[in-house]
């Protein structure tokens, strides 16, 4: 169980860069270079790759919030967020070098619509997706988590907003957390954090030293901070109902 998992993450990192997760969906802008095409091989920097990924400030003042997601969820370089020592750092970089995001965290709705994209996420069940088509589902998954945990959205949410996407960021939590051919340990990081950045802004003093040295080094192994999240879960809410 674990080599599939570890082979899944390996598809994934390899691939992510070059595979637009959303490319379903319907906007009224799209990026002009993508890779996979000659125009995006005739790059030849990171920089060049950073310039013909910024959106137009047209479009930026223009475009609706809900678009805006799907736009940054196809950003063609989003995979840069997984080449840091952690998920949040990387967050912090790709989103200091991209306008998409750094409009995004503007946007006082940014938080309501990630949770209602977070809540119609799928769970995946084994067997059914491709190697493939499981890594990018479950990246997607967590750029949609790592961002509903960054302080720029999740300071638009009030209590009961808070409360809500705690309850849904629990039962995804447990099924990951039951499903590792799929998710693996790696899966679960952002939908850790995201449930302590919640349960913190609930309830600051509850917050466990196991979750703060979570934030610092992302790290689970050898780590009961999923444990005590839940535990705190539980007894935040029992205060909450009292």
């Amino acid at each position: 169980m674990k080599k599939t998992a570890t082979f899944i993450w390996s598809i994934f990192l390899l691939v992510f860069i070059s595979i637009d997760m959303n490319a379903q969906s319907t906007k009224s802008w799209d990026y002009p270079v993508k890779p996979g095409t000659e125009a995006w091989q005739a790059l030849s920097t990171h920089e060049d790759m950073l310039e013909a990924c910024q959106i137009p400030v047209e479009i930026l003042k223009t475009v609706s919030t809900e678009e805006l997601i799907e736009l940054c969820l196809a950003y063609p370089l989003l995979g840069d967020i997984f080449a840091y020592n952690g998920i949040q750092e990387g967050m912090s970089k790709v989103s200091a070098r991209f306008n998409g995001l750094q409009e995004l965290f503007k946007r006082k709705e940014n938080a309501s619509l990630l949770f209602e994209k977070m809540k119609k996420q799928e769970l995946l069940k084994s067997g059914v997706l491709t190697f493939i088509e499981i890594g990018n589902e479950v990246s997607r998954q967590m750029v949609i988590e790592a961002l509903l945990s960054n302080e720029a959205i999740l300071s638009n949410t009030d209590n009961i907003l808070q409360q809500e996407i705690s309850s849904e960021t629990v039962k995804k939590l447990l099924y990951k957390q039951n499903n590792p051919d799929i998710y693996g340990q790696y899966g679960l990081k952002t939908v850790v954090y995201l449930l302590g950045r919640c349960l913190e802004k609930i309830d600051y003093e509850a917050i466990t030293p196991e979750f703060k040295q979570f934030i610092t080094d992302e790290k689970l192994t050898g780590s009961n901070v999923i444990e005590e999240l839940l535990k705190q879960y539980i007894v935040t809410f029992n205060k909450l109902r009292s």
